[in-house]
């Protein structure tokens, strides 16, 4: 294929672009219908096209100086890569605040019992 660049493993590409899709699909875990269809459309959006497209925007001044040395296909693939690290920074940030927020809501539950009298 054309647009892969030749001096990088294909099978990497296509683990990147799997990674990417699987990443992409994760809201769909929660089963909550359409809604989280619009979710794994704007992940596909960001992790294809809006982040690669950045770095790749930010690579086009070293492309114009070495045209000869320079793949912006590696930089686009390398926005790639970027999305994906991001998407799953973000993830595990998230998951951890869910966790102290329940762990949070126990230590309320159970400071906010009243004291048991005992009945004789």
């Amino acid at each position: 294929m054309r647009w892969l660049p030749s001096d990088i493993p294909k099978p990497l590409i296509w683990i990147l672009l799997i990674c990417v899709l699987l990443l992409a699909g994760m809201p769909l875990r929660h089963g909550h219908g359409l809604l989280q269809w619009r979710e794994v459309g704007w992940q596909l959006l960001v992790m294809l096209l809006l982040v690669p497209a950045g770095v790749t925007g930010l690579a086009l001044p070293i492309w114009l100086r070495d045209r000869t040395a320079f793949d912006l296909r590696k930089a686009y693939l390398m926005g790639m890569f970027v999305a994906v690290i991001a998407t799953l920074q973000i993830d595990h940030g998230e998951r951890m605040q869910a966790r102290l927020a329940h762990k949070q809501a126990e230590q309320t539950a159970e400071t906010s019992l009243p004291p048991v009298t005992p009945t004789s």
